[in-house]
């Protein structure tokens, strides 16, 4: 299995890419690990088959990975911004700590029911 997973890893990651595309990358491993232990595909169909995805595609699934990324990212800064309210801290202070305009903090306040 680590020989599987090691094959798989340098079908997909290049010492050239940039952190993005590694994330992206470890992303497609982790796809890959997934459907090669849920189905009777083989190593080399597999990975054939990721060879031939045309480059639009693989363009689509970037942007999409990106897309969760920064998602998780807002999810994060989110949990912060109602933890600090929690603590007590002023909007200012809570707009720099996640770098968010004080607009914007004030929006979530609201969305999360913080302030009226």
């Amino acid at each position: 299995m680590a020989k599987r997973f090691h094959n798989i890893h340098d079908t997909f990651v290049r010492e050239s890419f940039s952190d993005s595309e590694r994330a992206v990358a470890f992303f497609l491993e982790m796809i890959v690990v997934y459907a090669l232990n849920v189905s009777e595909i083989t190593e080399a169909q597999l990975s054939q088959t990721i060879k031939s995805i045309p480059e639009p595609l693989k363009g689509k699934i970037m942007t999409t990975y990106s897309m969760l990324i920064e998602k998780g990212k807002l999810e994060e800064k989110i949990q912060v911004i109602v933890s600090l309210f929690d603590d007590g801290f002023e909007v200012p202070k809570k707009a720099k700590i996640v770098k968010l305009s004080e607009v914007e903090v004030l929006a979530i306040l609201k969305d999360k029911g913080k302030l009226k």
